[in-house]
């Protein structure tokens, strides 16, 4: 369970995320968006169990010796990745949905992807279970904090969003999410990638101190809102 928020901004893309994860009664913080491939990001959502086989079988199919002997462009990666899922989805689809003892919605499987497609252009793709991925033009959201970061984002998005707006909006979603328990399987410190359209830069994974200092100029979540009582 979690919540991954993705924006297309005029100038690039934005995918953010919480970082808790439910091992049956244990919780941990982990990062839950990586970049496997260069200028491409990829957020996932659902049971950990889930999580962990996606990725685990993205790092095998990358560690092929056939595909390192000639570089693959992000269509293919993105092909990759959609036989992953449609994997997961056959073998593993009727054994979660027809178990009494597992929770609900155990078989539901996303995944959000922020790519360069080529070196003056990022794009957002949804990647859903059956392993069939859609562009995405505006914002998605995934996991199980969507209803609850949905207002937000839809709300304050607008065509001519920058990245650095997005990340304020992704932060303090993320962050309200997570102090005033809304949602217990969403939480921790947010995690936040921006690709950017310019042809110079790269991907990045904005840091823990820039993420704390966003989150200070607009105010912790729950602080804005009371303020708000104040008025």
């Amino acid at each position: 369970m979690t919540c991954i928020i993705g924006i297309v901004c005029k100038d690039g893309v934005v995918v953010a995320g919480d970082r808790k994860v439910l091992r049956g009664a244990e919780c941990s913080f982990e990062p839950k968006i990586s970049e496997p491939f260069k200028g491409f990001v990829v957020g996932a959502s659902g049971i950990s169990g889930l999580m962990d086989k996606f990725l685990q079988e993205m790092n095998v199919w990358l560690s092929n010796p056939e595909l390192k002997k000639k570089p693959i462009g992000w269509r293919e990666f993105l092909y990759g990745l959609e036989d992953i899922a449609w994997g997961l989805f056959q073998r593993y689809d009727q054994r979660l949905s027809v178990q009494e003892d597992v929770e609900v919605g155990a078989c539901d499987f996303d995944v959000l992807i922020g790519c360069k497609e080529y070196q003056d252009k990022a794009k957002l793709y949804h990647l859903y279970r059956n392993g069939f991925s859609s562009e995405v033009k505006g914002f998605d959201i995934i996991g199980h904090g969507y209803p609850y970061a949905l207002p937000f984002i839809k709300t304050l998005y607008r065509d001519d969003l920058e990245m650095v707006q997005a990340v304020k909006i992704s932060a303090f979603a993320l962050k309200l999410i997570d102090e005033a328990n809304i949602d217990l399987t969403v939480g921790g410190e947010p995690q936040i990638w921006m690709i950017p359209h310019k042809e110079t830069d790269d991907a990045r994974e904005l840091t823990k101190d820039e993420v704390d200092r966003i989150l200070a100029i607009s105010g912790y979540a729950t602080s804005v809102l009371q303020a708000i009582l104040k008025i």
